[in-house]
């Protein structure tokens, strides 16, 4: 897996979508979170959240739905997947869109 650094956001910004390029062989896969906080050190105790919030992930790119992610500190969180070692799955970009 891969965690982000923190990022800061512009004051009051709203994330509004998370979406990555990947390469993906046959078998693999990739998942996201994200979590929010109003401020770096509050990031520790944010829950990471996906598309049906809390403990669920994003499986592909997609609009937030749901506002329950405020703050201006962001960071997010890759799950890379290879069941039986059968690939390598790569990701050169993520990208968080907010406003």
């Amino acid at each position: 897996h891969y965690v982000s650094c923190p990022h800061q956001l512009p004051e009051r910004s709203v994330v509004r979508r998370i979406a990555w390029d990947a390469e993906t062989p046959a078998r693999t896969y990739v998942r996201a979170q994200v979590r929010a906080a109003r401020t770096e050190d509050a990031l520790a105790a944010s829950p990471w959240v996906g598309s049906g919030g809390p403990g669920t992930w994003f499986e592909r790119a997609q609009d937030l739905e749901w506002s329950d992610l405020s703050g201006s500190w962001l960071q997010y969180w890759l799950a890379l997947g290879a069941p039986h070692s059968c690939g390598t799955t790569r990701v050169p970009a993520v990208s968080i869109t907010y406003t």
